[in-house]
């Protein structure tokens, strides 16, 4: 078997569960092998698209939540942005719509919910007004009408 149809063969799973009252994010490689999310690699990605998503999750992670974990909104304005960046720049694979599911605990038990299309809107503006920032971050760096002209060089005398 070539290579091509090695990796088409390949698949993996995402499975989110919740044991003894806390939920658990879990990969299943294409040998079965389970690979559970933990608080240092809270993140997992699979797919087509895994190679543009991981480096951009561990971006989000370093500048957002160096410190402590994303709440569940939090964690979906990180899926959602993730996700459109993926699509923007994936080659193909990866593609419209996006639906985000949510497993969170209600008490003892866990509850599994898809986001409404409002949550997903939502998401959706916070990337847009996120990325405005930052597209105009540059214009913070240029030097201003009334900024002092910088010194010149001093000449050493010889």
């Amino acid at each position: 078997m070539g290579p091509s149809a090695q990796v088409g063969a390949l698949h993996q799973t995402l499975v989110a569960l919740a044991t003894r009252g806390m939920p658990h994010l879990i990969q299943f490689d294409y040998q079965c092998a389970p690979e559970m999310a933990t608080d240092d690699l809270p993140f997992v990605a699979i797919g087509s698209g895994q190679n543009i998503a991981d480096p951009f999750l561990a971006f989000l992670r370093h500048v957002f939540w160096k410190d402590h974990l994303p709440n569940i909104p939090e964690g979906g304005f990180a899926v959602m942005w993730t996700l459109i960046h993926a699509i923007r720049t994936a080659p193909g694979g990866i593609a419209e719509p996006i639906h985000l599911a949510v497993l969170q605990m209600e008490g003892t038990q866990p509850s599994a919910r898809l986001l409404s299309d409002k949550e997903l809107r939502e998401h959706r503006v916070m990337v847009e007004e996120v990325e405005g920032y930052l597209n105009s971050f540059p214009k913070s760096l240029q030097p201003g009408e009334h900024e002092a002209e910088p010194p010149s060089p001093l000449v050493a005398a010889t």
